[in-house]
């Protein structure tokens, strides 16, 4: 059994100082009133990834924080500086919930810096369980290949899975009670921030630059609001990308304030782009105070098909 299968909440793990491999945390368990800490201990510890596809993994774990107290060279005391196979910096999956992700850098990936779902199968899905309450907020993360932040499940229309011999389309879990807030992402392959299938989000005060540098198609945007989610996502600027500045699919309500979009000179996308095509339910979207400086026309984009869904385009 591995040293921390016998932890409770309020325990404490330390990682030592120095470059190591990947590291991975199963079944691990604080409770709501106490978390279990993963901290780095004296120095900074480095990860690189030579083997597995993540940096840290934590699969089936609950009431848990990841966070570092930085030392007096770096002002994030856990890094993940690369990730060589296909793979995620930080991977938190497998019914994990109840997570915290703070004041860690990740850079140099060829999957996401941080990816945040539990993939659906024959005995998990959105009928039967809904991951609860995740923060995420004052990490760097940079330099990555696909997403920076990558959360939820983006498949909210289901997947084909086969159980017990038949096809069956089976719905995602769903990530409830979401903060994303304070981070810096800069130079992604894909989205800067994509957040999908989540409910009940709170998305402020992340700074985003130089997202969607490969370019790809639907994946080339700074701040991705996917479908199946609602909240609010104000205060987050998103400077000189390559693709949109903020792609909209949500759903019931969702609000977008105070952000401030400056658009790459070059960029011939739309800096908000709302759409209603996965909405099947009342839905108002708000799009309202947003500073936006762009040479293409027109900056705000809206396609409503839907009677159900209202838009309300003010004061930007």
């Amino acid at each position: 059994a591995p040293p921390w299968s016998s932890l409770k909440g309020g325990d404490t793990i330390l990682l030592q100082a120095g470059e190591r491999e990947s590291i991975q945390f199963n079944n691990l368990s604080g409770s709501e009133k106490k978390y279990i800490v993963i901290i780095n201990k004296v120095g900074t510890t480095e990860i690189k990834s030579t083997k597995l596809p993540y940096g840290i993994s934590l699969r089936n774990c609950h009431y848990i924080k990841l966070t570092s107290t930085g030392d007096a060279k770096s002002k994030f005391g856990i890094k993940i500086s690369e990730v060589i196979p296909e793979g995620a910096g930080i991977g938190i999956s497998d019914k994990s919930d109840n997570i915290e992700i703070a004041n860690v850098e990740v850079s140099n990936t060829k999957g996401p810096g941080i990816l945040c779902k539990t993939n659906p199968d024959c005995n998990t899905s959105a009928k039967n369980f809904t991951a609860h309450d995740f923060s995420i907020h004052h990490n760097y993360v940079h330099h990555t290949g696909t997403e920076g932040l990558y959360i939820g499940s983006t498949a909210v229309e289901g997947e084909e899975i086969i159980c017990d011999g038949i096809k069956k389309n089976i719905l995602p879990p769903v990530l409830q009670n979401v903060q994303v807030f304070s981070n810096r992402v800069e130079y992604t392959g894909w989205d800067g921030i994509q957040i999908s299938n989540s409910k009940n989000v709170l998305c402020y005060n992340n700074s985003v630059s130089y997202d969607s540098q490969k370019q790809m198609e639907w994946q080339n945007c700074g701040l991705m609001i996917g479908g199946g989610t609602n909240g609010k996502f104000y205060n987050n600027t998103i400077l000189y990308g390559k693709g949109y500045a903020i792609n909209c699919f949500g759903y019931t309500e969702v609000e977008i304030s105070n952000n401030i979009i400056a658009m790459d000179s070059d960029n011939d996308k739309v800096a908000i782009y709302a759409s209603d095509k996965l909405v099947n339910e009342k839905t108002l979207v708000r799009i309202d105070s947003n500073h936006i400086t762009t040479k293409y026309f027109p900056a705000i984009k809206i396609s409503n098909k839907n009677s159900a869904v209202k838009f309300e385009v003010e004061d930007n």
